[in-house]
């Protein structure tokens, strides 16, 4: 049950406002690290905030560094949005 509330908040977290802007997400497990890529219709900020709330409990969890962001947004700048 306790491995469920770091997704359960990430989820919640990420589907802030009405407007729903993310279509799908991409995630990607590599070197210890969780990667999530965010296909999106629009700007994803409350977003990123909501996930960067709930990235201490997952890390905690699964003792994995979280980073999220929009698909095209992380490819290259993977350090500058990060979720610790």
């Amino acid at each position: 049950m306790t491995v469920l509330i770091p997704l359960l908040r990430l989820a919640d977290n990420m589907v802030r406002g009405p407007e729903r802007r993310i279509e799908s997400l991409t995630c990607r497990v590599q070197n210890g690290e969780v990667t999530l890529l965010v296909h999106s219709t629009g700007d994803i900020d409350l977003e990123q905030w909501g996930a960067e709330r709930a990235a201490g409990t997952f890390q905690q969890v699964f003792n994995r560094t979280l980073y999220a962001g929009a698909g095209a947004m992380i490819q290259g700048a993977r350090e500058s949005w990060r979720v610790s």
